[in-house]
């Protein structure tokens, strides 16, 4: 995976993301109810929430590592061309 489409991978979840807490608060601003289950409401949906940038985090941890070792193997095999190159000459 290349860093343009990295780009637009993260872009993408963030949107997503960004439009669930949107959606979240606007639902719960609009929503008919009393003040403590409104609050009991934003609590639950707050810990959704973390939940799942916590969850997000480590899928970016996991391609963030993912795309180290790419690039780790991708300088050794350039290294490895490199001294090739230089031996034939």
């Amino acid at each position: 995976m290349n860093n343009h489409e990295n780009d637009k991978f993260g872009y993408f979840a963030s949107g997503i993301l960004l439009g669930a807490v949107i959606g979240s608060v606007v639902a719960l601003l609009f929503a008919p109810d009393s003040g403590k289950r409104t609050r009991k409401r934003i609590h639950r949906k707050s810990d959704e929430l973390l939940d799942d940038v916590i969850d997000y985090a480590k899928q970016s941890r996991g391609k963030a590592e993912e795309i180290v070792e790419e690039g780790k193997k991708r300088v050794e095999e350039l290294i490895e061309e490199a001294k090739t190159t230089l031996k034939k000459k």
